[in-house]
């Protein structure tokens, strides 16, 4: 390591640093040396065959070394490096994957370049002892020794985009590199997954190359850096079993979408056609899931799947899994227009899941066996969920995709119809092939060009789901009981309103709460009046559909029904329940009855009471007893009463709640993972419980509950938010788990509020009286 100061008390420190990390060379140079000298003395004082030069903005994974001496040792090259990176966007929490090759060959592995990042350079120590780095250059240092490089006759080699992610903090002015989050997007950058997908990375599981890792007999790699900081990443896993993924592993072959989504329900292996065997005998497979695809993660698998051909690799990975008992999965999510496309493929596996269930008779024709579903689109709670859909909204109406007229003529006959109802209301369109031109005849007729805008990554547009009143559809499939547009799930689970066109299986999965069905220009134009009009009324609708999503619309329940039908012993697992504590006195009973009403109304099926009544004296217990059975009319397994008569509670909310659970922990059995309090005074409509439930499912909060809220005479709190993480939450609202409020009574102190994280769900069902 080499560090650059002109301060003699840097200077220590840093050697102090050194020898506490055991750094084999530490050296310190003045200020104004430039970083070719720098590079130049480090090596001079190394001892490898191979030198590598690391940049402390970035993350250099466990096989990135092996990766690059295996590609210097296998093809004889002087100098390796990568052309294309995947960066993590701090300030989005996305990853995202910028491709600098050509548009004719978009995929740089183990392709010649002229150069590749600095940052990622990987080499010979007898390479650098011919061509050593110009140590009088300002800048660009890496650049001019790379050029020297091909200019004496030595190839450099593209190593994969794998195994090193570029790390991208919020703040511009920490980095070296001054460009914005949005100009890389713009460079040819494309989304791959959310944070959440740097633990797949982080693990060095996913992307592997088959090389063998170095010899004993190798030298130790020298690495030559400018700086001691390193980046330590890797967001935290989820606490709760509730939202933790599976414990089951996908070999995946998908787009973008559905590989952000299948990632947050199990750990994913993303195969890639030049490595699957490798990755396939490596990794422990329960599963493997192939999509109808168009390109995959980042083109890899392009034009792999056309009409009247299957791919030799998609053949290969079959026929390794069949001798290895590992099932096979294909989901066919472009029927019934792409059905010819897809069927020699999908015919190779052991289980088919299509999206047209008209098309079943048809595969049963031609496939071996009997092991075909119907399948259709889902949300994935991590990235579709109304976190931030109750901020004021920025625009009116939203179109994304495409117009495809020439290919749908009902398709294109029905944007116009929207869009024409639209113009004059404020509407975006996000045009799919805005920026390309050889498209020309997909992209948005003259009329409309005021309202397009290019289209956006994945990752953007699905927060601007929440930036619009509402989103307009059209479904290029009307006739078809399971096949429609895969946006609308998105978009309600997201919190706003959908203005759709017919679609049979849009009613029949998801229903007509939040979606407006237009079929004329009138009932187009009657439609946004009434979403624009009524904005309450619209989320409202929205609400009953975001529920039946959540319980019933998710990848997590596609990835259980792929698990059951493909693995004979797997067992899907039950829907979550929730136990209520509530406390009263005796001299209270007036409110038992709005109570146990609150309790008995909740929708929720899987639900406990257990309520604790303290008794002033020990001869108002029978009468306690007697109150008790004339309101709960009929025995309930549901409901445990218990009459307290010894000390009295703690005034602390916190304090009472615990006391709480002992004594329900003491006397019966909590049957439920999560656990509220109701209070008596306090009016509970029939659907908090089970909304409270879904937020867990779609945040990462310890603890949800109410922030803002009706009062007394109807009217709605000042005060609060609706659907944000907050600092604290209204008592007698709070929900969290049973593990945790076992914790928090366990220590001698409580915790302050800021050791959990709140998130308040909307004001409805739900009033203080």
């Amino acid at each position: 390591m080499v560090f650059q100061t002109d301060d003699d008390e840097e200077e220590a420190r840093f050697l102090k640093l050194c020898r506490e990390e055991h750094v084999d060379v530490c050296l310190t140079v003045a200020a104004s040396h430039r970083l070719g000298y720098m590079s130049n003395l480090a090596l001079e004082h190394s001892r490898g065959t191979y030198w590598a030069k690391f940049d402390d903005d970035d993350t250099y994974l466990p096989e990135y070394l092996n990766e690059a001496i295996w590609t210097i040792e296998t093809h004889n090259v002087g100098l390796v490096g990568k052309l294309e990176v995947m960066f993590y966007l701090q300030s989005r929490d996305a990853l995202v994957w910028r491709a600098i090759a050509s548009k004719r060959n978009p995929i740089a592995y183990l392709q010649p370049a002229k150069y590749v990042q600095g940052a990622t350079m990987v080499a010979s120590r007898q390479l650098w002892e011919s061509i050593r780095f110009n140590d009088t250059l300002t800048r660009g240092e890496d650049t001019d020794f790379q050029k020297r490089v091909a200019q004496k006759g030595h190839v450099i080699l593209c190593t994969s985009l794998y195994n090193f992610i570029a790390y991208r903090r919020s703040h511009l002015n920490t980095h070296t590199w001054l460009i914005t989050d949005e100009e890389l997007m713009r460079k040819r950058a494309k989304f791959v997954s959310f944070g959440e997908g740097i633990e797949h990375l982080m693990d060095s599981s996913d992307f592997k190359l088959p090389y063998a890792p170095p010899s004993n007999s190798n030298p130790n790699v020298q690495v030559v850096t400018s700086d001691t900081d390193g980046f330590v990443s890797g967001k935290t896993s989820r606490l709760e079993d509730f939202r933790s993924r599976l414990g089951y592993t996908f070999g995946l072959v998908a787009d973008v979408m559905t590989h952000a989504s299948v990632s947050n329900n199990v750990k994913v292996v993303a195969i890639h056609p030049k490595k699957w065997k490798y990755q396939l005998e490596k990794e422990h497979i329960d599963v493997v899931l192939v999509e109808s695809l168009w390109a995959g993660l980042a083109e890899e698998w392009r034009y792999k799947m056309r009409p009247g051909y299957v791919a030799p690799e998609i053949k290969g990975i079959v026929e390794f899994c069949r001798k290895k008992k590992i099932p096979t999965v294909f989901w066919n999510k472009e029927d019934p227009p792409n059905f010819k496309k897809y069927i020699e493929t999908a015919s190779l596996f052991d289980v088919i899941y299509t999206s047209h269930a008209e098309y079943v008779p048809k595969y049963l024709e031609r496939v071996p066996h009997k092991n075909v579903f119907v399948m259709s689109f889902s949300a994935e709670p991590h990235l579709h969920n109304p976190i931030g859909c109750r901020r004021p909204k920025l625009h009116n109406l939203c179109f994304a995709g495409s117009y495809s007229a020439h290919v749908y003529p009902q398709r294109g006959r029905d944007i116009d119809m929207l869009l024409d109802a639209s113009l004059d209301k404020g509407v975006t369109v996000y045009d799919r092939y805005a920026r390309l031109p050889q498209y020309v005849n997909k992209t948005f007729p003259a009329k409309y060009k005021s309202a397009v805008v290019p289209d956006v990554p994945y990752e953007e547009l699905i927060q601007k789901y929440k930036e619009f009143k509402a989103f307009l559809n059209v479904n290029s499939v009307r006739e078809s009981s399971s096949m429609f547009s895969r946006r609308v799930v998105e978009i309600l689970a997201s919190g706003t309103p959908v203005i759709s066109t017919p679609g049979e299986g849009l009613v029949k999965w998801v229903g007509t709460d939040g979606v407006w069905i237009v079929d004329s220009l009138p009932e187009a134009s009657a439609a946004i009046d009434s979403v624009l009009g009524d904005t309450e009324g619209a989320y409202l609708a929205v609400k009953k559909a975001m529920r039946k999503i959540f319980r019933y619309l998710t990848f997590r329940g596609f990835v259980e029904d792929i698990l059951s039908k493909s693995m004979k012993d797997y067992e899907k697992s039950g829907p979550f329940g929730a136990t209520v504590l509530s406390r009263m006195k005796s001299t209270q009973m007036g409110r038992l009855k709005n109570l146990i009403e609150s309790f008995s109304h909740q929708v929720l099926q899987d639900k406990q009471l257990v309520l604790v009544i303290d008794v002033v004296s020990g001869d108002v217990v029978d009468e306690v007893m007697s109150a008790v059975k004339s309101t709960i009319l009929s025995e309930s397994s549901d409901i445990t009463v218990l009459v307290h008569s010894g000390p009295v509670f703690p005034f602390h909310i916190a304090s009472s709640l615990c006391r709480l659970l002992q004594l329900a922990d003491e006397h019966t059995t909590i049957r439920h993972h999560f656990i509220t309090e109701f209070y008596p005074s306090y009016e509970y409509g029939p659907h908090f419980l089970d909304d409270q439930l879904d937020a867990f499912i779609y945040t990462d909060a310890t603890i949800v509950g109410k922030s803002r809220h009706f009062e007394r005479d109807g009217s709605v709190s000042r005060s609060g938010e609706e659907h944000e993480f907050v600092e604290k939450l209204l008592p007698g609202t709070a929900m969290t788990s049973l593990s945790l409020l076992e914790h928090i009574c366990s220590l001698r102190e409580l915790p302050p509020t800021t050791s959990f994280k709140h998130y308040a769900t909307d004001r409805y069902d739900f009033a203080i009286k």
